[in-house]
């Protein structure tokens, strides 16, 4: 990733280039997060088993 970004004379990243490194990942990662908010918003609204007779089970999440 860094291959992406301009080096100075002295072997180092550039601050502004890094903070724009920065920036991508956090955009990503805030992309990410949204999405599995989603993901267990609809999980949770399947938490409920209704069989053929119309009887409502409720579900628990056991944690390994």
């Amino acid at each position: 990733m860094l291959s992406n970004y301009r080096i100075g004379i002295d072997a180092k990243v550039n601050i502004l280039d890094t903070k724009g490194m920065l920036e991508q990942y956090m955009r990503k990662t805030d992309a990410l997060i949204a999405e599995l908010h989603l993901q267990i918003k609809q999980f949770q609204s399947f938490s409920n088993a209704v069989d053929k007779d119309k009887n409502s089970y409720k579900s628990v999440m056991i944690e390994s």
